[in-house]
């Protein structure tokens, strides 16, 4: 997957989904263009890390106003 545009630099929260759009891996972020860098920068990642944006074919981002909200969306979308 390509490092997507336009990654706001404000909470929320990031899924990685597959070809299907089932999620891979779902997480939360204080700065979402922050933390999205780390997926998609040339660094040496783990193997999990690294299968998974291998695997990823989409990335959907869902801000929210502050970081417990981020923290609650996670909670609620891993739920389910």
């Amino acid at each position: 997957m390509d490092r997507p545009k336009n990654i706001p630099q404000k909470p929320g929260v990031y899924i990685f989904k597959d070809f299907l759009q089932k999620p891979l891996y779902i997480g939360k972020a204080g700065n979402l263009k922050k933390r999205l860098a780390f997926y998609f920068s040339k660094t040496s990642k783990g193997p999990k890390t690294g299968r998974l944006v291998k695997e990823a074919k989409k990335l959907q981002i869902i801000e929210t106003d502050s970081e417990v909200e981020a923290l609650i969306k996670e909670a609620e979308l891993i739920k389910k």
